[in-house]
């Protein structure tokens, strides 16, 4: 409902920045409609307007969104590192090829089997009434090398697919390589 609504403003009215998003997303958290992903792309937002972590968890205070600094910087952390990854590939596009430099050989596992790895990073349930930003590693394994948008997106149809068993929320999803067994090291 919050993203729907989210994306036909931006259709309407252009991109949005971060403080209308935070404005927007702390509006949600009022409703009780959270739950759907949006702060990490707020995060992501304010670093792409060239913001500091500090303006960015003052923005979010000031807009009504509560968050503990260290899980704040945490996130911020995480998902500066993402696009510092992704920016790290210039002249590439990360999600769309594979450069064939870029997938490692192993020794281990099934012979001629590609096996690609995505970072999820996500709020996990609450423990003590405090939600923590968690990560967890997905493999996906393939006969077939794929594009890491292929492997980002069998990561989160999986979550997806499961996320009733998982009281939490996905904040970003990293793709982080991709390993080939071809047997005879």
């Amino acid at each position: 409902m919050v993203v729907a609504r989210l994306l036909g403003r931006q259709r309407e009215q252009g991109p949005m920045s971060f403080i209308e998003l935070a404005q927007d997303l702390a509006g949600a958290e009022g409703s009780g409609a959270t739950g759907s992903g949006l702060l990490g792309t707020v995060v992501r937002q304010g670093l792409n307007e060239g913001l500091s972590a500090n303006q960015i968890l003052s923005g979010l205070s000031e807009s009504g969104i509560g968050i503990r600094r260290a899980n704040g910087l945490a996130l911020v952390r995480d998902i500066r590192a993402s696009i510092a990854a992704t920016e790290a590939a210039a002249g590439l596009d990360p999600l769309t090829q594979i450069p064939a430099q870029t997938i490692g050989q192993v020794s281990t596992g099934r012979q001629g089997v590609y096996r690609s790895n995505v970072t999820m990073r996500f709020r996990g349930p609450a423990v003590n009434g405090e939600r923590m930003i968690e990560s967890s590693t997905f493999t996906i394994t393939s006969d077939s090398v794929l594009r890491p948008i292929d492997v980002i997106n069998a990561a989160r149809d999986i979550w997806s697919t499961h996320s009733d068993l998982y009281d939490s929320e996905l904040l970003d999803t990293e793709y982080t390589g991709t390993v080939f067994n071809p047997g005879g090291l």
